[in-house]
């Protein structure tokens, strides 16, 4: 702030990497391995967030991540699942930092849909949307066959947070080298395909295909706009975490859940996919370094040992045929089905009458369930239930045992136990031009997004009060 007491921007450019649940202790683990990460943390302010919202059950990613980008708790946003309405009243730190004059871009960060009236700005300069987007449109438009295939992999593989990348994806993905991506990357996705195909890795590790997708896109992107604020979501770890937390930590827990064979060839698969953040970092320090930037690397919340692991399941049911099961269930009003983590189903409706109707026959479980939530918001309706697989391969349904394909799913043998839950502390690093190294006190997931403003220069009380720019004059303004 100037004497004279009006703003005045400061000269900072910020790249923000925001890793989905990964918390100090990983990235402290994986800079004993790796000398970027090792870089990064010898440079950086370091301190744990810390996510104080009080909830009515477990956090989850879409909300946590939107309690950060609007630096807002989640009882005033009221954002919990990925398609949820976005309140105007709460906009995200990116959205500010284009309103307060900055030039932006995101790629695969979470809630950036809608995109009108929200990023229709001349300070944009490049939005990919996240793999749960309602929509398919991007800034600038030739990436939207980007958008639409990573979005076409997330709903073909149940609405699961990764993209399974098979031999057919990795020649769609090579023909889009026009775009940025590297004929380098596409060879890593092929040897990636082929490592799990002949068996040296696990079929998770597919899950690591995302990451090379978007994090090249997005250094190309950010090398051809060079906006002040460029920002990158990943979520690659955390599904690495969730599934094999106890190979990597087995001391956190109380008693032998898994041999020494299990551990032994899972060891390895969070380091994998911190492997390339290390990598990514190898392209990333330099580039700050040499453009004066500085580097965030963001967490909304963590995940630790889940000491409540239950390992005696041997089968878990997929729903496979949503339409069926809500057909059996009673919805009648037309629907869209939009993209949601596994377990949850999101469905949008013409209106919030029609969404009503649906929250109230949906509302009883009929399930004999391990898990049964319903949320409604606005148009959107989430339902998350887990059938339990009975002994005899069957499903308790309406006071029944039925075959799982009679009702929309499919019983499936558990690949893993989710060894990895949610945790309230995450991450927070900075880097670069007038950041001063060390360890720091925990930092509040609302205290983050100010201070990521803080450093663009950006005051947020001026920006929410800036109109967006209709989208016929960011199109004429947007790679001035």
């Amino acid at each position: 702030m100037a004497a004279s007491g009006r703003w005045e921007p400061m000269s900072r450019r910020l790249v923000v990497l925001e890793l989905n649940e990964v918390p100090l202790r990983v990235l402290t683990h994986a800079a004993g391995r790796h000398r970027n990460l090792a870089r990064l943390l010898r440079a950086s302010e370091i301190r744990t967030s810390v996510l104080s919202d009080e909830l009515p059950r477990e956090p989850y990613p879409s909300q946590s991540w939107a309690t950060l980008g609007t630096g807002a708790p989640w009882a005033e946003h009221g954002i919990w699942w990925y398609n949820d309405p976005k309140p105007a009243a709460y906009p995200f730190y990116w959205e500010l930092a284009a309103r307060g004059g900055r030039s932006v871009g995101v790629v695969n960060t979470l809630h950036a849909c809608p995109i009108e009236g929200r990023l229709d700005h001349p300070g944009v300069r490049f939005v990919v949307p996240d793999v749960f987007a309602p929509e398919t449109r991007t800034v600038p438009a030739d990436l939207v066959h980007f958008q639409e295939l990573v979005q076409e992999l997330t709903n073909r593989n149940a609405r699961t947070s990764s993209l399974r990348i098979d031999l057919e994806t990795a020649r769609r993905v090579g023909s889009l080298t026009g775009i940025g991506l590297r004929p380098g990357t596409v060879a890593e996705i092929g040897r990636l395909v082929a490592g799990v195909a002949t068996g040296r890795h696990p079929t998770e590790r597919l899950r690591l295909g995302p990451f090379l997708l978007h994090g090249d896109l997005f250094a190309g992107l950010v090398r051809q706009h060079d906006p002040d604020l460029a920002v990158l979501f990943s979520n690659h770890v955390a599904s690495a975490m969730h599934r094999y937390w106890y190979a990597a930590f087995p001391e956190d827990f109380d008693e032998a859940h898994y041999d020494e064979a299990w551990v032994e060839r899972y060891a390895d698969e969070i380091d994998a996919a911190m492997r390339l953040v290390d990598r990514f970092l190898g392209w990333l320090l330099p580039y700050a370094e040499d453009t004066d930037r500085v580097i965030a690397v963001v967490s909304s919340m963590g995940q630790a040992a889940d000491t409540r692991l239950d390992t005696s399941r041997t089968r878990e049911s997929v729903l496979a045929d949503p339409e069926r099961l809500l057909e059996l269930l009673g919805v009648e009003d037309p629907y869209e089905i939009r993209a949601a983590m596994h377990p949850q189903l999101t469905l949008e409706f013409a209106d919030e009458m029609a969404a009503a109707r649906a929250a109230r026959v949906l509302e009883p479980a009929r399930f004999d369930t391990i898990d049964h939530q319903l949320d409604r918001r606005g148009r959107t309706v989430t339902l998350t239930e887990v059938p339990t697989v009975l002994d005899d391969g069957t499903l308790e349904f309406d006071g029944r045992r039925v075959e799982p394909d009679t009702v929309g799913y499919v019983a499936r043998p558990v690949d893993d136990h989710s060894s990895g839950r949610h945790h309230r502390e995450g991450s927070f690093l900075l880097a670069g031009p007038g950041v001063t190294p060390g360890i720091r006190e925990p930092i509040d997931v609302t205290d983050i997004a100010p201070r990521l403003l803080d450093l663009l220069g950006v005051d947020p009380v001026t920006a929410l009060a800036t109109t967006s720019t209709a989208a016929t004059s960011t199109a004429t303004t947007r790679d001035r």
